[in-house]
């Protein structure tokens, strides 16, 4: 598995699973059983659906693995337990994933202007549709310039340089004639370097695009329209009032 898919599953087991198993034999589960641990982890936890759907995928794939080597008992794939349980009613929706209009990116890269790094993360992400670990693994060498188009040839997650998503996600890119614009930008302000990652902080590797969000880019786009200073600054004798000349951001 992947070093992201790993982390994500031993999540589920460490947080949800193992805490709620310790009186069990592996024979004793049923379909009962596991959905009575899914109801539990919902009232404790308070999920959404999602969530639950992806703990459940956890289950099913231990019992498959474990019918699979004969130890728990089963006739065919539909004796799985967790396979046939049901998810509860408790669990919340999922939160509806908003994406960014082209008004929008527009507005934030304006707001942005003097941040080439950030810029850059924001133009990658809206003119390309790369995923974000892909964005991450972008190098400056991997740039055709003539062609007009960028090579994704890895992800990274952390600090965890790996292959892409799947084989498909290995391709070529467009560059539009404003993100080349906006990389230019970027190029110059790392004195133009000829090689190394294109999201680079300050040592070279590839910065952690959640990070940059929180720190630099959210803060800058919720201002207060009386004396322009971020949120979270003291405003000397007034409230702080959003300048709703700013795009919003959907974090």
């Amino acid at each position: 598995m992947k070093r992201s898919t790993y982390a994500g599953y031993s999540t589920y087991w460490t947080r949800y699973i193992e805490p709620r198993i310790g009186k069990y034999a592996l024979r004793d589960f049923t379909v009962a059983i596991v959905a009575s641990l899914l109801k539990d982890i919902a009232a404790m936890h308070k999920l959404n659906t999602d969530t639950l759907t992806k703990i459940r995928s956890v289950l099913s794939g231990i019992f498959s693995y474990a019918m699979s080597e004969g130890h728990f008992p089963a006739r065919s794939a539909a004796d799985n337990p967790a396979s046939r349980a049901r998810i509860p009613e408790s669990g919340t929706a999922p939160k509806r994933t908003v994406a960014a209009t082209f008004e929008e990116v527009q507005g934030y890269l304006r707001t942005l202007k003097g941040m080439p790094l950030e810029r850059a993360a924001v133009g990658i992400l809206a003119f390309t549709g790369v995923r974000p670990g892909e964005a991450r693994g972008l190098r400056w060498e991997e740039w055709d310039r003539t062609k007009q188009h960028i090579a994704v040839r890895r992800a990274v997650w952390h600090r965890v340089v790996g292959t892409t998503k799947t084989e498909q996600s290995e391709r070529f890119v467009a560059v539009t004639d404003e993100l080349r614009e906006i990389l230019l930008d970027l190029w110059k302000s790392q004195d133009s370097p000829i090689s190394g990652y294109i999201l680079a902080g300050r040592k070279g590797q590839p910065v952690i695009l959640d990070n940059m969000s929180k720190r630099s880019i959210v803060p800058v786009l919720s201002r207060c329209s009386i004396c322009k200073e971020t949120e979270p600054a003291k405003h000397k004798g007034h409230e702080f009032q959003r300048d709703e000349t700013l795009p919003r951001s959907h974090d």
